[in-house]
């Protein structure tokens, strides 16, 4: 265990004490008793805290004071790796939140200062105007943030990898913006894969494991059900979105722009992953008549929807929801699933979810609690148990079957979904990459944000219902 963790157990364990004494305590007085009380019987446990605390900071700061002045000395890291400043400053803004802890004000900053240089760089080097960039005040923001913060030796002052170096792919600050955006909440229900290559595979439990009894001594000398395994096959897909700036555009209106064209990118990117986890049907004709591009979002790998078709997981509701129907849907998943209700949810189209907020039995306090009854919330977020989802990309324009027709008399239902999420899997090969080129059709720049990720069944799907399409809705 390291030194950081063994100091922050005995933080905890502190701190738990102190809640565990006090947490039916009004009066602030008694509690700063309790905490003087505890500070002083566990006296040598906080000094031993507080010196290995300092004593770990001090070496951080050791370490970091020697890398850099070896750095600038040879441009060799003293822990084993070249590093130059381009090195050094990309991998600061890589750096993930969610790894490494809550990025510091001059981090952030810098983030923001290094993409919109990027996005500008690109649009000038399709406008020809390559080395004009280092002329315009979002560089000079950048350079003087990079000074600041110390992650480049002499950014402008001799040539080098600090002169030349231009920034061109996006950092994590718009990657996390992507997975904190609204619209990045169904992908982030399904656990994250992270894919070594393009194609990559990982073991899939294809069937149940059986216990037996055994004795001491003995053999198992009669397997009736062992599991059987195969692989989980993921193949990056390119997902990509665009925005355009004109021609004509100054500096200072592609800056002004830059939240919404980020906006733009964002928006567009984590809702066509959506589309794709929930309508995704990579056939040669996809299961909706709608869709017909071969470039079509849709298209980009088999989705909840297309499971549920091909298996013929449904259930047919055969006019508007009620209690008895909803739990019936629910009874549709597989067993070993069905009432694992935290890991379940509920993802709905706009009609079914408003008959559902109507139900009688969410809809007042006396029989739903205060905390869901939806006349006091005006929303559901849960039911059930299990998490509700609703999202504009389920459609209450398909067919009895739950598909879209050619024929559009026929798409007057609607649908629902109810998945188990440990069963699914979204891979990621590649996050963000910004490209810029030139359209002299339209007079404009394109920039171009894209990302490499796939969308699969960790289980055998065709033996293991973890995902039903609730078919045949009558909608209000």
């Amino acid at each position: 265990m390291s030194d950081s963790n063994k100091i922050l157990m005995k933080k905890e364990e502190l701190d738990k004490l102190i809640k565990a004494k006090t947490e039916n305590m009004v009066d602030k007085s008694e509690v700063e008793a309790v905490k003087a009380e505890v500070a002083e019987k566990f006296k040598a446990d906080l000094d031993a805290y507080k010196a290995e605390a300092a004593e770990l900071q001090k070496k951080e700061i050791e370490k970091a004071v020697a890398n850099r002045k070896a750095i600038e000395a040879d441009g060799i890291n003293l822990f084993g790796e070249d590093a130059t400043d381009r090195q050094i400053m990309q991998a600061k803004l890589e750096k993930s939140a969610k790894e490494d802890g809550d990025l510091t004000d001059a981090e952030k900053h810098l983030q923001k200062a290094h993409d919109r240089l990027a996005i500008l760089n690109s649009v000038y080097r399709k406008a020809g105007k390559d080395g004009q960039v280092k002329e315009t005040k979002t560089y000079k923001e950048f350079m003087n943030v990079a000074k600041q913060t110390g992650y480049f030796k002499a950014f402008d002052e001799t040539a080098g990898d600090g002169l030349e170096w231009m920034p061109e792919i996006l950092s994590n600050r718009l990657i996390e913006y992507v997975e904190a955006s609204p619209d990045f909440e169904i992908p982030n229900m399904f656990e994250r894969i992270p894919m070594a290559s393009s194609t990559f595979k990982i073991p899939r439990e294809e069937s149940g494991v059986t216990a037996y009894k055994g004795s001491i001594g003995g053999s198992l000398t009669s397997i009736e059900g062992t599991a059987t395994t195969g692989n989980a096959e993921f193949d990056a897909e390119k997902i990509i979105a665009y925005s355009k700036v004109y021609y004509e555009a100054e500096e200072d209106m592609i800056i002004s722009a830059m939240p919404l064209i980020e906006r733009r990118l964002v928006k567009a990117l984590t809702k066509g992953v959506s589309d794709a986890i929930i309508n995704g049907d990579d056939s040669a004709t996809h299961m909706d008549a709608s869709v017909t591009s071969g470039s079509d979002r849709r298209k980009l790998w088999k989705g909840l929807r297309k499971i549920c078709q091909t298996n013929s997981y449904t259930y047919s509701v055969a006019g508007t929801w009620t209690q008895e129907k909803f739990r019936k849907f629910q009874n549709e998943m597989a067993i070993e699933f069905g009432l694992d209700f935290t890991q379940n949810k509920f993802i709905l189209g706009k009609d079914s979810y408003n008959q559902i907020r109507n139900l009688a039995e969410v809809r007042t306090a006396e029989k739903a609690g205060l905390n869901v009854a939806t006349v006091l919330n005006g929303v559901l977020k849960e039911i059930d148990g299990s998490m509700v989802m609703p999202t504009s990309l389920v459609l209450d324009a398909v067919n009895s079957s739950g598909v879209v027709s050619g024929t559009a008399a026929n798409n007057t239902k609607g649908q629902a979904l109810y998945v188990h999420t440990p069963a699914f899997g979204l891979g990621v090969r590649r996050s963000l990459l910004l490209e810029t080129d030139k359209n002299i059709l339209t007079q404009h720049y394109d920039i171009v944000a894209s990302m490499r990720m796939d969308f699969q069944s960790l289980i055998d799907e065709t033996a293991q219902q973890a995902v039903v399409q609730a078919v045949n809705i009558t909608t209000w």
